[in-house]
Parts: structure tokens; sequence; C-alpha cells
């Protein structure tokens, strides 16, 4: 590789995945710098990984919203298909949660109430993310952005992977039936997001196996454990995230609406004001901007005071969550 793709010079290599690397890249005539996504060069005459990159970022192009990474466009050179992308200046959850353990449940449900928002927007336009974990939540300076949507899926759009009958996603974020190999909906994403919140609180995820007939297997023998059990954890956010994680996808909550509901009240009870109707999806449209009503100045503050090293893959810089952010294990 030349070091250029299409207008874009590669700068560095952020991260390489199981079908494509992400770089930082920059414009050569502008110099505006992005993270591109490129499929690896030994895949770029394979159909299937062709047909799911091009859905991931046909997907991605038509999301327009300020939870969710910003795709900018979508080309092809001799080398092959590559997606330009913002490039995000901050951390993914499994990073700060590695780093410094479990957060304060005001800043967690603040967090996940943001990325609920996003995924609320996605499903509305009838995309289900389907891998929603830490590492594909980013906090960018004040915003909260859910990356990767490469194994999503949308009725408009053809979903190789769940015809050719796998179990994609993450293991202990995966929700009962999509381990069981059915393809999930807005409650499997529910799900995955309630146990994202369910590990910020308590440091660890309460299903480990290493493949699906394990984590089923723990799924139906036994409910997890609440939160308060593990960590200092309000009785009413215990019972929101254990919704999140019922078995039966009917006792859970149906929308991420639902969910950004019971986290509303929740924060409404707390007397945290910051979280309480903003943001708020109820019809589809264009939504791409700075959140001004969601600035955080605790996450702003934190992120000034500490500088840290290559982070996350979809765009990197520097940025940590310190202080009262989390509570050290």
């Amino acid at each position: 590789m030349d070091g250029i793709r299409g207008a874009y010079k590669l700068e560095r290599k952020i991260e390489t995945g199981g079908s494509a690397t992400v770089w930082e890249a920059s414009h050569v005539r502008t110099g505006r710098r992005v993270a591109l996504k490129a499929l690896h060069p030994h895949l770029v005459d394979n159909e299937g990984a062709r047909s799911r990159f091009t859905t991931e970022a046909d997907l991605m192009l038509g999301l327009d919203h300020a939870n969710i990474v910003e795709a900018f466009e979508y080309t092809e050179d001799e080398h092959g298909p590559f997606l330009v992308m913002e490039l995000l200046e901050g951390l993914n959850l499994q990073r700060l949660i590695e780093s410094h353990g479990r957060f304060d449940p005001t800043e967690a449900s603040r967090i996940v109430r943001d990325a609920a928002v996003g995924l609320a927007y996605a499903h509305a336009r009838g995309v289900v993310h389907r891998d929603i974990k830490p590492a594909n939540i980013v906090i960018d300076s004040d915003r909260v952005v859910i990356v990767d949507f490469g194994i999503a899926a949308c009725p408009n759009l053809d979903d190789r992977i769940t015809t050719e009958n796998k179990v994609v996603g993450t293991l202990p974020y995966m929700a009962p039936e999509r381990a069981l190999g059915e393809p999930g909906d807005e409650s499997s994403d529910v799900y995955a997001l309630g146990m994202v919140l369910y590990e910020m609180l308590t440091g660890s995820v309460p299903y480990k196996g290493k493949t699906p007939v394990e984590i089923v297997i723990q799924q139906r023998g036994v409910a997890p454990a609440p939160p308060s059990s593990i960590a200092d954890v309000p009785e009413q956010l215990d019972a929101i995230v254990l919704r999140c994680l019922r078995r039966d996808a009917g006792e859970r909550f149906h929308t991420a609406n639902e969910l950004l509901d019971e986290l509303d009240a929740y924060a409404a009870a707390t007397g945290d004001r910051s979280t309480v109707t903003m943001n708020r999806i109820n019809v589809p449209g264009p939504k791409r901007r700075r959140p001004k009503q969601t600035t955080r100045r605790s996450l702003r503050s934190r992120q000034r005071k500490i500088r840290s090293g290559p982070t996350y893959a979809v765009a990197a810089s520097v940025g940590t969550i310190l202080g009262s952010l989390l509570i050290s294990q």
C-alpha cells in the first residue's frame, strides 16, 4: 500500500479487525483529519466480505445523528473499497472500565441514556446494531457515540450474515435469542445495552463463556445477580438493568425509547436534570449536530485533565475520564 487511498493520505493505523483496518488519515488537499476503514486486500475479491462491507457503508451513510459516528463517503480505488468517517477524539468504554473500574451510577446512567438515544434513532430507521458492547461506545469529549455497524441489520438491505446462518456478535453481550442463532431485533440491542450498564456498574459481566452454548446455558440457568449485590447501586437503577437482561424478550423493554423513559424517570428521581428529556427520538429524521443540550460539564472537565495514548478503532486520539466519573475497583 502506497499510503494514499483516493484523496486521503494514511497517517497511522488505529486498529486491525477481522475484515478491515481503520486508519487515521487526512485529505490531501484540505488536510481534514478522518478515520478511514478499508477492507483487507485479501478480502477484496471475496463476494461475501465485500457485500457485508458495502452493507455497513450503506447503513452508516443513511444515519445522521450526534450519538452515532458520522460516515462521510464510501468509494473504491485500486486497493479496494473504503469508508471515510469522522475521527473521534476519545476513549471507548471498554478501555475506561479496564483502566479505572466501576462507574458512578449517575455517570453510568447518563452515558447509557445517550447511547440509548442513538439506538432509538437507528431503530426508528429500521437498523438493529447487533453488536452493542463497551468497545463500540466511545466518549468523544462531551458526546457519547455508537460506532461499528459492521454486523448491523436493516430490512432494506441484504443481510448476508443472517442468511448464512451464522451466530455473529460478542458473546457476553448477546441476548439469548441471538446466541441461539436468531437475527435479533430492537429488544436484543436493549439487552446488550443493559449488559453494558451492568458492567459499568459492577466492573464485570455476569455470564462468561467461549461459545454460544456456554453463554445460553448460563443465561437459562440463573438470572444475573442484581448490580446492587455487587456495588452501591440505587434500587431503581438496579431494576432497570435487570429488566433489560430478562431472558424472555417479551419481558424486557421492547424499544430503546421505553428504556429512555425509565432512565429519565431515574434521573428525575435523583435530581439529575442533565439527562431528562433531551435529544429524545420520537420520529426519524436527520439529527446530525454537536449536542449542546447534552453537554456534561463533569465529563468535559475531566476529559481536559488527563491525556492518554492511542485509543479506539474508529478514531483515536486522546482523552480520558477520571475522578468521580469512575470508582476504582
